[in-house]
Parts: C-alpha cells; structure tokens; sequence
C-alpha cells in the first residue's frame, strides 16, 4: 500500500499542473483577444471573439473549480491510504490466527473495514468530479482555440487584402 501511494500522487499532481496550464494559456488567449479587439477587422469579428472570450472564461472558471476538487481528493486519498495502513499495522500487533487474518486483510483492501466504505465512495465520486472538470477544462481550451483562430484568421485576410 506504501508503495503505491507515491503513483496516487504523480497521477493527482499531473491533473492539477495541467489545469494550472490551461488556466495560464486561456488567460493568455484572453489578453490575445483584447488585443485582437484593436484591431480593425474587430467589428466585423466581434461576434467570433466574444464567443472565444466567454468559452476561455468558463474554462478557466472550471479549471479553478478542479483545482479545489482535485486538492479535496487528494486530501481524501491520502486520509484512506493512511487509514488502511493503520488498520494493518493494528491487525498484525494483534496477532490474528491465519484466517482472521486472511478476512480482514480482504476488508481492507476492498475497502469494507470499519468506515472505509463510506470514505471510497466518497474519494470515487470526487474523481470522478475532477475528471469532469479536468475534461470540461480541456474542451473550452481546443473550443476556444478554434474560435479564436478562426477570427483572427479572418482578421488577417481583412488586413491582407
């Protein structure tokens, strides 16, 4: 159990480094569109980059909210990991014969000792809400992308021709 903790945790530190890049590229873009307001073609466009503002705002309105989700889950997933280690190393100083033994070392880790239950169903659905948030994340990103490119894509042929 010691040992795959420290993978929990790599896996748990990726998804919010990467939601602190999204929150630093969507309020890049962010700034990108002001500047891109400047520009003349900005009437025409403007339809295009406030769509592209709102979906970066929302993204990084999620991000935020992942951030707190993800750093409740690891709160939650490092609280379990020392529960059951706990509950281990309590088993052995009783010295159980083979079967209790056995038993409770099943319970712990399917996560049926004592209030394990309640606490790995809790840990699950925060996951599943940072994943939420994760994806939810990533997609207004490539969104935004798109519509933002799109605008200033049309913005240079105006400023071209």
């Amino acid at each position: 159990m010691r040992e795959t903790r420290p993978l929990a945790q790599a896996s748990q530190q990726h998804t919010d480094q990467s939601l602190i890049w999204q929150i630093g590229l969507m309020g890049g873009g962010l700034y990108g569109l002001s500047r891109l307001v400047e520009t003349p073609c900005a009437t025409r466009e403007a339809v295009w980059i406030g769509i592209a503002g709102a979906i970066w705002v929302v993204g990084i309105l999620s991000a935020v909210l992942g951030r707190v989700v993800s750093r409740e889950h690891t709160n939650q997933d490092a609280f379990l990991s020392v529960q059951k280690i706990q509950a281990v190393e309590t088993l052995l100083l009783r010295n159980p014969d083979a079967e209790e033994l056995g038993h409770t070392l099943l319970d712990i880790m399917n996560d049926r000792h004592l209030d394990m239950k309640q606490r790995a169903a809790r840990l699950k659905a925060l996951g599943r809400w940072e994943d939420v948030f994760y994806y939810a994340t990533n997609a207004a990103f490539a969104a935004g992308v798109i519509v933002a490119f799109q605008a200033a894509a049309r913005c240079l042929m105006v400023t071209i021709r």
